[in-house]
């Protein structure tokens, strides 16, 4: 018996054609669906990453808090033990232990560690004196109107320690007494009426603050201009020094000049207001002049730099007496009291940081602390273009804690960090020098910044035309 024969069965030509054609659609389609998925896993890989990085930089940023915090709390927590233990020794077994009941065995001591040490920015406040300074960083003082530097001029044959007037504020007590920009104060009256000379007041910080005092009080100076001598009276009242003023240039249309005198608490919201204001009328190109700048505070430094770095970027380093390297880093930061003005919304950080926008910074051997941080920043991230003279290397900076005392309560004013800018350069006791070094001619070299006309003004003037320059370009 044979095998049944199993007919095989194939494909007819038109079944063929139609499964040419679905091959034709399905195919096509598989490898879109999978060219989607992979793409929708890229995005994913990419979200997740992003996100992941979001957070690593969120936790940077309140490690920083963090740190800035404890920071503050171990400052506010030290107390003066080694003063007291001194104190305790020489009251107990000191045959002259009675001087400790006097303010000025702290002073002593105190002026010794200065000695010794060397940190010759370190200082001694009164409770008053201590008041005066920190209303000073608050923008808001009472005195007489005035900015000041320190110098040393030829009087009656002997250089003497002076303070050169910078800028004199309009209304202020200093312009109604006829004090002017480019005079010298060599001397100035003390509690009992009397003058006396900068040296006599322990130097161009206690001088200072004596020229500040009670709200209608009067303080006498006198006063050197050219060869002439004459003595003065301000009355003392309250004072909004304006720590950021701007205006737009009427021959150059487009540029503003940014003159930041100091950085006090208040100078970052004043900064960001001054600038709204100069592109509202149509500023893209802006020169920031830090020219004469004494510094200020390094919270209030922070804060206007925000302004130009993205989120989570590292501003500067702080190198602490244990050596290690502590960064600034660019984050939303919220104050009160005096201090709201070193707000820092999120919508601020990076805001100026815009390719329409075009900057260049202006600083001189007058240039301090801060401001010399300012300018190395921006100038180093590419931020703006730096024009003039090497800045003064002051890159240490001090803090202030109570040290009380007996029946008196001081404040004992020492370095505590070191600054190095991102890229882990520091410039202390060097000076930043700028990218473009140019020196005003020998006629106007002494003349303050904020009194040079244009044709005087050598350094705005090549910061102008390199502006110009790259905007036609």
């Amino acid at each position: 018996m044979e095998p049944e024969k199993k007919e095989v069965q194939t494909a007819s030509a038109d079944e063929r054609e139609q499964f040419k054609k679905s091959a034709k659609f399905w195919i096509p389609a598989c490898l879109a669906l999978t060219a989607i998925l992979l793409i929708f896993a890229v995005l994913l890989t990419y979200v997740l990453a992003t996100d992941a990085q979001r957070k690593r930089d969120l936790r940077t940023i309140e490690e920083q808090k963090k740190i800035e915090e404890e920071q503050k709390q171990r400052e506010e927590e030290q107390k003066v033990e080694n003063l007291a233990v001194l104190e305790s020794i020489l009251r107990d077994r000191s045959l002259f232990g009675a001087e400790l009941e006097t303010e000025e065995f702290l002073k002593s001591v105190f002026d010794l560690y200065k000695e010794k040490s060397g940190d010759r920015y370190a200082a001694y406040y009164t409770e008053e004196e201590y008041r005066v300074r920190n209303a000073q960083l608050s923008g808001q003082t009472v005195g007489i109107g005035v900015t000041l530097d320190r110098t040393t001029v030829l009087y009656e044959g002997n250089e003497t320690l002076a303070l050169l007037v910078k800028s004199v504020f309009a209304g202020s007590p200093a312009e109604q007494s006829g004090l002017t920009v480019g005079e010298w104060i060599i001397a100035i009256g003390n509690t009992a009426g009397e003058l006396q000379g900068i040296a006599e007041f322990g130097g161009y910080d206690k001088a200072i603050l004596s020229i500040s005092g009670e709200e209608g009080t009067e303080v006498a100076l006198r006063i050197l201009s050219g060869n002439a001598v004459r003595e003065i009276f301000c009355r003392r009242q309250t004072v909004q020094a304006d720590a950021v003023t701007g205006y737009c240039l009427e021959d150059v249309p487009g540029v503003a000049v940014i003159r930041i005198r100091n950085f006090s608490f208040g100078m970052p919201a004043q900064f960001c207001r001054t600038m709204e204001a100069c592109r509202a009328n149509g500023a893209t190109n802006f020169i920031f002049d830090v020219r004469d700048n004494p510094g200020g505070s390094m919270i209030a430094l922070r804060a206007v730099l925000s302004n130009f770095m993205e989120n989570g970027e590292t501003i500067y380093y702080e190198k602490r007496s244990d050596e290690s390297l502590v960064p600034v880093i660019c984050a939303p930061y919220s104050y009160t009291g005096e201090k709201e003005g070193c707000t820092v919304a999120e919508e601020q950080i990076g805001q100026y940081r815009d390719p329409n926008l075009h900057f260049a910074i202006l600083c001189n051997e007058n240039t301090i602390s801060a401001a010399e941080l300012f300018t190395a920043v921006l100038s180093k991230c590419g931020v703006a273009e730096s024009f003039g003279q090497k800045t003064a290397g002051k890159w240490i900076a001090q803090t202030t804690m109570e040290a009380p005392f007996k029946n008196f309560k001081g404040y004992i004013c020492f370095t505590v960090y070191q600054c190095f800018v991102f890229d882990g350069t520091t410039y202390q006791e060097i000076g930043y020098l700028p990218a473009n070094e140019i020196a005003l001619s020998d006629e106007f070299c002494e003349t303050s910044a904020e009194e040079l006309l244009w044709e005087q003004d050598l350094q705005l003037q090549a910061a102008v035309n390199d502006l110009v320059a790259k905007t036609n370009s």
